[in-house]
């Protein structure tokens, strides 16, 4: 683990110190979210150097997740309305599955101003073109 993966986790961790002093704080994963890019699949895991060249390793360990190679059922299975945001990118989305979604997202939003965000978000999605055709 480099110093500046330990910082982030580090810093992603205090809130949660100061929210539960002495309980124990879970596993922090960091995700890379890539929006577009090859056909093939990209690796499961990656790592990349933030520091000068020539010296140790200083940078971040983090999970890949390619959301434009997953289908709509992969998006909806993982149970949160942010994954839906990422449904326009998805390989098999059509229009019919977005009605769907944008329907899922006004039941499962907590408050207007959520929903309103990942409308947002979703409507953003939906103008980048992941396989570049």
């Amino acid at each position: 683990m480099g110093d500046a993966d330990i910082t982030l986790r580090h810093l992603a961790r205090r809130p949660l110190r100061l929210e539960a002093p002495g309980e124990p704080v879970p596993p922090i994963e960091s995700v890379a979210v890539v929006l577009s890019g090859r056909r093939r699949r990209l690796p499961a895991t990656g790592k990349r150097r933030i520091a000068w060249p020539g010296r140790p390793f200083s940078g971040a360990h983090f999970r890949v997740d390619a959301v434009y190679q997953r289908t709509v059922s992969e998006l909806r299975a993982r149970g949160s309305v942010l994954w839906l945001v990422f449904t326009p990118l998805a390989r098999n989305a059509t229009a019919a599955a977005l009605r769907d979604i944008v329907r899922e997202i006004h039941a499962g939003a907590k408050t207007a101003e959520e929903r309103a965000e990942l409308y947002t978000a979703l409507l953003v999605m939906a103008t980048i073109d992941p396989w570049g055709a």
